[in-house]
This record gives structure tokens, sequence and C-alpha cells, in this order.
């Protein structure tokens, strides 16, 4: 379902405004450079301050528009799929913060809210739509577990990524900070001052202000996750 979310919103947010007033013959050479020009520059998307996408994003609005383009062929619309051009994705590979480095980023948590924020990441291995999309009702407090539900892409909740249920043991450290900012502006346990869910962006922009307040290296919000499971393993817990 988040594969069918995210097809929607490189339909609605980058290729319909390009391509919608157009038939589906015109959108061919010039159109398709000029539209890849354009995706290439920083600009607002759904209001938010001007950004860069990602290659990666890029990568991934084309074979969008391209599983489009290859279905109107199918059905008989157009005579043959227009090239498009390639998208290098450099190969990013994956990081961790070491204990020591997951320390001084938490430490360098400007309240307690982005404290447990942090914590909660490098304590359960959550994905980030799973940290998200977890609720008040997803934590046991008496059995010390956080219970994985469902998943937030893009602003929609569905199913994790396994469609499965999961099951994390609590640690006292993050069972105390959860204590400390439990709120009842919204079910949502990581929520805005206004009860709105937070939003993936927000996620990397707090933890980029933490690594610079750390002086550490900018890394992505899911190598936290690697971090758990780095940090788990060193200490000889079986990876499974």
């Amino acid at each position: 379902m988040s594969t069918v979310r995210e097809k929607e919103f490189h339909l609605r947010v980058h290729l319909k405004p390009a391509l919608g007033k157009l038939k589906l013959d015109a959108i061919k050479g010039e159109v398709i450079d000029r539209l890849f020009a354009g995706l290439r520059k920083p600009r607002k998307v759904e209001g938010r301050a001007d950004r860069l996408l990602s290659p990666k994003t890029i990568k991934n609005i084309r074979a969008t528009l391209r599983r489009i383009l290859v279905s109107a062929m199918d059905w008989g619309f157009i005579d043959r799929v227009p090239n498009l051009p390639k998208v290098k994705v450099p190969d990013r590979g994956w990081d961790f913060f070491t204990r020591e480095e997951s320390e001084r980023l938490i430490a360098a948590a400007r309240d307690d809210e982005e404290r447990a924020l942090f914590m909660f990441a490098l304590r359960t291995g959550a994905r980030a739509g799973e940290q998200l999309a977890v609720r008040w009702g997803d934590i046991d407090w008496q059995s010390g577990v956080i219970v994985f539900r469902r998943s937030s892409t893009l602003g929609n909740v569905g199913p994790t990524k396994s469609w499965r249920e999961r099951r994390v043991p609590m640690s006292e450290g993050l069972a105390l900070v959860l204590r400390k900012i439990k709120h009842l502006r919204s079910d949502l346990v990581f929520c805005r001052m206004d009860g709105k869910p937070l939003t993936l962006w927000q996620l990397h922009e707090r933890m980029g202000g933490a690594c610079r307040r750390a002086g550490l290296r900018e890394i992505r919000w899911h190598d936290l996750r690697h971090s758990f499971a780095s940090q788990l393993v060193s200490s000889s817990v079986p990876i499974r």
C-alpha cells in the first residue's frame, strides 16, 4: 500500500502539474526534458520551503511516469514509449552511530520530546513510518512492550511493511522519557504542538540540527535503525 501512496504522490505533486493538460502522445522530447530539468531545481513541495529532490526521488518519479506510458502503449493510446533520461543514483551504502555517538545525539536534543524522538528510534529499531504512526495505546506499560501495528507514508496510515504486528521490548530508559512527554493533544506519541502528525521531513530536520550541535556527521533517519541493529550485534545479540 505504501507503494500505491508513493505513486499517487508522484502523480499529484510532480507529474499532473507539468503534464496534466497534455495528450499522451505529446509527452515526448522537449516536454520530457523540461519536466526533468524542473525536478532537478529547488522547489516548494506542498507548501514546504524550497528543497532539492534527491536523485533517488527523481528516479522513482521517472519509474512512475514510465509505468503510465507503458500502460498507455499496452492499451493502444500511444504507439511507443518515449525515451526518458537516465537518472543516476549514487550508492550511499549505509551508516550507523556507535553507542557513544548515539548518546551524543540524544544529549544534543533541545527538549524532552526531541530526546524521546531520537531515543525511540535508537532503542526500538522502528522504521520512520512506524514511529510516526505509533499511538499511546500501542505501548504496554505493564509488560514493557511496544507494539508496531501500522505505518505512516506521506501522511497516509496503513499496515506495517511486513503486514504483521511486531512487538519490541521497551527499555527502562525509553519508558522513562516517554512518560515525561505523555500528552493529551493527540493519541499519537509523536506529533506537533497542534496535535497533527509529524512528517518524515521534520524527522530529518530535527536530526540534522542535533547532529550539527553534537559535532556528528549527518546520517539518514533510517540509519538510526541500522544503529540499533549494529549496536545489538556488537553486544553479541543474535541478529535474528
